[in-house]
């Protein structure tokens, strides 16, 4: 079966605090026999996306997983183009935050 699965990663500076932090959503799609080995395999894919680096400020940034927030069962059939792979329903603030680009 394919699934999608919603992880959450964060962005640590030093200078970073409060509304400063920064996160990550990122929806990968993998292939399993249920639901819990697809948290196993998002996880694992978004485990892999950590990384630490020194930003132009020269400050040290690091991206570390936090959690899986959710898992949809997208279908047994391989997907193709058109395939929805990921939905939701938003409360309003959410769609405005969602809405809201970052500064540039």
């Amino acid at each position: 079966m394919w699934f999608t699965v919603s992880a959450l990663s964060r962005s640590r500076r030093a200078a970073d605090a409060g509304d400063q932090q920064l996160f990550e959503e990122s929806i990968v799609l993998v292939e399993a026999v249920d639901e819990d080995a697809a948290r196993e395999a998002g996880e694992a894919c978004a485990r892999k996306q950590a990384v630490e680096f020194e930003n132009i400020q020269g400050e040290q940034v690091r991206w570390t997983f936090e959690r899986v927030l959710a898992v949809f069962e997208v279908g047994n059939e391989a997907p193709r183009a058109g395939t929805e792979v990921f939905s939701r329903f938003l409360r309003k603030r959410e769609a405005e935050s969602l809405a809201t680009p970052f500064p540039e």
